[in-house]
């Protein structure tokens, strides 16, 4: 569910609202999902990846590897072809999968020239 920049997650705390701008990325752990905030916090939840994927927009975030998950706003204009590495702001380095790598250099050479 969605409102607005918002999405709604279940926890095992309860429902929470979520402002989708302050995920830097998403990391795929098994049946679970890890979500990494522009903060710091990191918080983990009991939904896959592709579940995760589906509902965020899709001119936001990008999977990038079959594991990873990251939100455009917070990539680094560095981008290490030789080594598929996408460099995000935090200074986290994320690999770029081999499938994946085209559409990742063009998203980011777009967003570069915006």
């Amino acid at each position: 569910m969605k409102h607005n920049n918002f999405i709604l997650i279940q926890t095992s705390k309860g429902e929470v609202f979520i402002n989708f701008h302050s995920i830097v990325r998403a990391e795929a752990l098994s049946n679970y999902s890890k979500i990494y905030f522009d903060n710091g916090k990191v918080l983990v939840i009991s939904k896959v990846l592709q579940w995760l994927e589906d509902r965020l927009p899709q001119n936001n975030f990008i999977r990038v590897h079959r594991s990873h998950l990251v939100n455009y706003e917070f990539v680094n204009s560095k981008y290490s072809k030789k080594m598929s590495l996408l460099i995000l702001k935090d200074s986290s380095t994320i690999e770029v999968s081999r499938r994946r790598k085209i559409e990742v250099e063009r998203k980011i050479k777009r967003l570069s020239a915006a």
